[in-house]
Order: structure tokens, then sequence, then C-alpha cells
């Protein structure tokens, strides 16, 4: 077991579980308190130990949840719940969430409005509504490379 976790690391974990839900449109109250804990997190700046994750319920606004998650990360080196949810996701979905910079409401509408799934269908979506979608020629391709 580890003795201390990467307050970065474990930072990028709470803004993925954000992001993740936030495409599921899941709950927002819950949404905004793991990107609030992620900032509050990466503002630490070092690694944190069991008790400095402990203390972090001692902050307005973290609690429980996100200290057991912090601490099943720095036992496990994952967090259940983003293995989870991502189980959830089609693949080509995921992808876009983990590895483009679309943004998030897109991306959901694609999945959960459209049900657009398939690689193909989703690099057309975007192509064909770029401009309305006020997407750069940049990240059509960013979509294609993360779905090729």
């Amino acid at each position: 077991m580890k003795n201390s976790v990467s307050s970065d690391l474990l930072a990028k974990k709470f803004i993925l579980l954000a992001r993740l839900m936030e495409v599921s449109r899941d709950n927002p109250f819950k949404i905004r308190t793991y990107r609030f804990a992620s900032r509050v997190i990466a503002n630490k700046k070092s690694d944190l130990t069991r008790s400095e994750i402990n203390a972090l319920s001692n902050i307005k606004g973290i609690g429980n949840a996100i200290v057991e998650k912090s601490i099943e990360f720095l036992e496990t080196g994952t967090i259940k719940k983003i293995e989870e949810i991502k189980e959830r996701f089609p693949p080509t979905i995921l992808k876009l969430v983990t590895e483009t910079d679309i943004p998030l409401s897109i991306i959901s509408a694609i999945w959960k409005d459209y049900m657009i799934v398939s690689e193909d269908e989703i690099i057309g979506f975007l192509a064909e509504r770029r401009e309305q979608l006020k997407l750069s020629q940049r990240q059509i391709i960013d979509v294609e490379k993360a779905l090729g």
C-alpha cells in the first residue's frame, strides 16, 4: 500500500469523474462537487498522505464521499465509481470524453439525444455541423485521430 498519492493525479481523477457524470447527465450538484474537489486537491501541490486526505473533510464543500474516493485511490490506484461509469459508455463516446476537447454538452447530445455511437457517424455528424457547433477544424481532426 502506498503512503501518499500525487495531488495532481488525484485531481485529474475527480475531473474525469465529473466529465463522465456530465456526459451521463448525472446530478449537477455532484458534478460541481467533484470539480470543486479537483481544484482544492490540485492546489495542494504535493503528494497527499492518508491524514492529509482525511483533513480535506474540514474544507467546506468536501464531504465523506470525496475523502472515501481519495482514500480508495490511495489504497488501490483506482476509483470504483469511475470504472463503473466507464463501463456504461460506448467505447467511442468514452474516447471523445477522454481524448478530445469537444464540449461535453455536444458529446452528451450525440450519445443521449441522437443515439450515435459509431465512429463514422460521429465524425460525419460533427463535420457536417462544425460551424453550427462552433468547432474548429483541429477539433474535427482530433476526433478523427481519437476514433480512427
